[in-house]
């Protein structure tokens, strides 16, 4: 009774709040959400025997994994009495198809093709947490086709998808349903278009919106003619940016009555990814019914290429041999791109020899060449007759285009050769550690020991009694000539610069003499002479 009371409380209070929610979404106008799956041609989960009616398909076995296997639901309440807050109301993902199933109507799997006017069962395996507040119950999950190409009487069935521990609890509303799977009875396929659409709604619900699906399903032909899909694809295993690499594409021809002719197969290739050969496009001439055939491109990405997957785009068109039915088909191809890890150390630098006893320094340079940086790099030394071991140097991280050094100093334990590697430890985009090496060798000889100062070494003095070949009575006279003839200049200097002394002062006296004015007296009238005029003797005659 007690449990009875608790979940009357909780419904109550889940309802109140969907009202309340409901109406400010219709206020609002909330637009549907649309979610695509694209599965693969065959799916891959494999069902359980139930107690279920041999046409309904049973639930996965539980894995743990999310491609159409059983998971088992999070967030489970304790207590159905616990409150809801407003706030976090309806704040799930939306729903998407996990995988899903096609059987006949007695519950065999189908792997061939369906043609137009054929009858199956369609099981769809769906991940919602949109509705992993509103402990809904497994009948207010409605799912309706909307599609020209399909038909079906009934409505989609919703199943609990989980272990039988969360289906009882499911059942009590003490936990969201958050996957489960529709099945979809005695479903007609009227031809055309092979994408499967249908709405997914939640019945009294307001606040959540109507999420339209859609599914994939390459069982479908549009005929007796083979429709045309990518099986396999094959790029090397490992791209790096800027190098060329080739990629084969194994198409596959399905189950029809007639071959197929002039197959065309190219790509839509996405930025900084081109085509090495001016080759768009590969013709097969022809394929058989349910057959294989390879095309391969030879492709090349930029160095500088952003994207870490490239998504090439595939086409491939073909028509029927008898009824010259057009047949084409799509594919994607996604291929990761790596960047080539180009850090390098690029020498070390050691002395060729050492004293026992004395310190020495390794040094080795380093350089990151890529485009990516290098994260935690770290150095150590080691080798044989090192004094000091055990030495490491955290670097840090080393930008694209960045050169650097790391030096280790070093001591010998004896006479001999010291041999050793310093290791540099490094961790890629991948996150997985790399480490790179570099030896080096070094002599080491004794330290010289001097059995009496330096100083006192004769041999390196010269013998003073010794000749040195010139006599000294020819250094003697040849240095007497050398000052004499010295003291004979200096003389002659000094008389040129007295004399020019002298030359200099009685040139600045005869300039003051010639600027001085010359005054002479003026004699009075009296003692002037008049000139005495000679006369001119008379003619007697």
């Amino acid at each position: 009774m007690k449990q009875f009371m608790k979940t009357v409380l909780g419904m109550t209070i889940a309802l109140a709040l969907v009202f309340s929610l409901g109406t400010i979404a219709f206020a609002t106008g909330t637009a549907p959400t649309t979610v695509t799956a694209s599965p693969s041609p065959t799916p891959t989960p494999t069902p359980t025997p139930t107690s279920t009616p041999t046409s309904t398909p049973t639930l996965p076995p539980d894995t743990g994994s999310s491609s159409g296997q059983t998971q088992t639901t999070s967030d489970k309440n304790t207590s159905s009495d616990d409150a809801i807050s407003p706030e976090v109301f309806n704040k799930g993902d939306p729903a998407f198809i996990s995988t899903y199933r096609v059987t006949d109507l007695n519950g065999n799997e189908i792997t061939g093709n369906i043609n137009p006017g054929d009858h199956f069962n369609l099981s769809v395996y769906i991940r919602d947490e949109s509705n992993i507040i509103t402990y809904m119950k497994l009948t207010d999950i409605k799912a309706k086709i909307n599609s020209s190409s399909f038909s079906c009487a009934t409505l989609g069935e919703a199943n609990y998808w989980a272990q039988a521990d969360d289906i009882e609890a499911m059942e009590d509303g003490e936990l969201p349903i958050q996957q489960y799977w529709i099945l979809f009875r005695d479903v007609t396929y009227n031809g055309g278009s092979t994408d499967f659409q249908f709405d997914l709604s939640y019945d009294g619900v307001t606040s959540m919106p109507v999420q339209h699906m859609t599914l994939t399903l390459n069982q479908m032909s549009s005929g007796h003619t083979p429709s045309l899909i990518v099986r396999e694809a094959n790029y090397g295993g490992q791209v790096y940016a800027g190098q060329e690499f080739n990629l084969t594409l194994t198409l596959f021809s399905s189950i029809g009555e007639e071959s197929l002719t002039d197959v065309i197969v190219s790509l839509n290739l996405p930025e900084d990814v081109s085509l090495v050969s001016s080759k768009q496009s590969i013709c097969i001439s022809s394929m058989e019914p349910r057959s294989t055939a390879t095309a391969t491109f030879r492709l090349t990405t930029a160095s500088n290429i952003a994207a870490s997957v490239a998504n090439i785009g595939v086409n491939m068109n073909a028509t029927g041999t008898s009824s010259y039915t057009a047949v084409s088909g799509t594919g994607t191809v996604s291929i990761p791109i790596s960047q080539p890890e180009r850090f390098e150390i690029t020498g070390v630098e050691a002395p060729g020899t050492m004293m026992l006893g004395e310190e020495q320094y390794v040094t080795l340079t380093y350089v990151n060449k890529g485009k990516r940086e290098i994260s935690n790099l770290s150095a150590s030394i080691s080798g044989e007759n090192l004094a000091n071991p055990g030495q490491s140097q955290y670097l840090g991280n080393v930008a694209s285009g960045t050169e650097k050094s790391v030096e280790f100093s070093v001591m010998a334990n004896e006479v001999g050769v010291m041999n050793g590697t310093i290791t540099l430890t490094y961790e890629n985009n991948k996150g997985e550690e790399v480490s790179l090496t570099k030896d080096y060798s070094i002599t080491v000889e004794e330290m010289p020991v001097w059995d009496q100062p330096i100083m006192d070494d004769p041999s390196l003095y010269p013998d003073q009694t010794q000749t040195t070949g010139v006599p000294l009575w020819i250094l003697l006279v040849a240095g007497a000539a050398v000052i004499v003839v010295l003291v004979v200049v200096i003389r002659k200097v000094k008389k040129i610069r007295a004399r020019k002394a002298a030359e200099k002062e009685l040139l600045e006296e005869a300039s003051v003499e010639e600027l001085q004015p010359v005054y002479r007296p003026i004699p009075p009238a009296a003692a002037r002479e008049e000139p005495v005029q000679e006369k001119a003797p008379e003619n007697k005659e």
